[in-house]
């Protein structure tokens, strides 16, 4: 696998490394010899790293990006934003740190702000999620959070101060959302979504209350409340999902090479408030401030958030094919 970071994104999208982590040669391995990167203010920088990996999520507090491994046996950490940076502009990779080996973790780990030091992973075949250490990447406790919990999100801003923030975690099998207070790990909701095994969650960035949005071939649906119960639905083929950076009721779903902005009508339904066309799969959304970022297998689009219009792209098809044969 590889990790493309692009100095335009970077300065002010500190997630670009794991959007780009996520859309660059998922599950691929490949050596780095240099001659494609270049400098901070060129273009496409890439460091090697010698492993598949998955789901990477950006530490602002280490300025580094931390990922698991394709088979979920173990925790990385790509290096601190000028450690990385440093070894991709001499063709070295460093600071690539490995966990010890953790035991059947799920499809992706998270982070808060409330206790920033800390990520949630997901271990399914326990019926728990394990916190680790971000500084160390040792496991600090765990906590049950529902049958067989596969994905995780926070809800970062629960009312009214933060105090009650919550780790969502999806099943594997899609059918539930388990909600799990974090200043006393107990399970406080859990609610049916019946999205299946191919089902997505997203938690809003900023919000005033419990929500989260769940996607998946059969839907978007937004979840909000003290029980977490269904809000609003509507029927679209999503294969990737995000939750606006500042209006918790509003997301961005992808099918196929259409992107869609979904938010409540004046009724209360979901609708469709804005929409664009790309000429290839939306692999991979995030949204930060007022940007929506989609990768697609050969390029990261910038679109503005509030209209969808493109106002950059970055094209990083030419590393796949160079470098994705591993």
């Amino acid at each position: 696998m590889r990790v493309l970071e692009t100095s335009r994104v970077a300065r002010t999208l500190g997630l670009v490394v794991s959007l780009l982590a996520l859309a660059l040669l998922l599950g691929c391995g490949g050596d780095q010899n240099g001659e494609e990167g270049g400098s901070q203010e060129e273009g496409p920088v890439l460091a090697g790293v010698d492993m598949p990996l998955k789901e990477p999520v950006y530490v602002p507090q280490q300025g580094a990006a931390v990922a698991l491994s394709e088979d979920g046996s173990r925790m990385v950490q790509l290096g601190t934003d000028d450690e990385l940076l440093r070894g991709t502009s001499s063709g070295q990779p460093e600071a690539v740190t490995l966990t010890e080996e953790i035991e059947g973790s799920g499809e992706d780990l998270a982070t808060e702000e409330v206790a920033p030091n800390d990520l949630y992973v997901p271990q399914p075949e326990r019926d728990q999620v394990a916190v680790i250490g971000t500084e160390d990447l040792l496991e600090i406790r765990t906590f049950p959070a529902g049958e067989a919990p596969s994905q995780v999100a926070v809800d970062q801003h629960a009312p009214p101060d933060g105090t009650n923030a919550l780790v969502l975690a999806l099943s594997t099998d899609g059918s539930t959302v388990t909600a799990v207070e974090l200043d006393n790990y107990e399970i406080v909701a859990e609610t049916r979504v019946d999205r299946g095994e191919e089902a997505l969650l997203a938690a809003p960035p900023e919000g005033a209350g419990r929500e989260f949005w769940v996607a998946g071939p059969g839907g978007v649906a937004l979840h909000a409340g003290p029980s977490l119960e269904l809000r609003a639905e509507m029927q679209l083929d999503a294969g990737s999902l995000a939750v606006d950076a500042t209006d918790p009721e509003r997301a961005y779903a992808a099918g196929s090479g259409r992107i869609v902005a979904v938010e409540q009508g004046a009724e209360g339904q979901l609708e469709v408030s804005d929409e664009t066309s790309l000429d290839e799969e939306v692999q991979y959304l995030a949204a930060e401030g007022d940007r929506l970022y989609a990768a697609t297998g050969s390029r990261l689009v910038m679109l503005d958030s509030g209209t969808l219009e493109t106002l950059d792209t970055v094209e990083y098809g030419n590393v796949l094919e160079d470098g994705s044969s591993g």
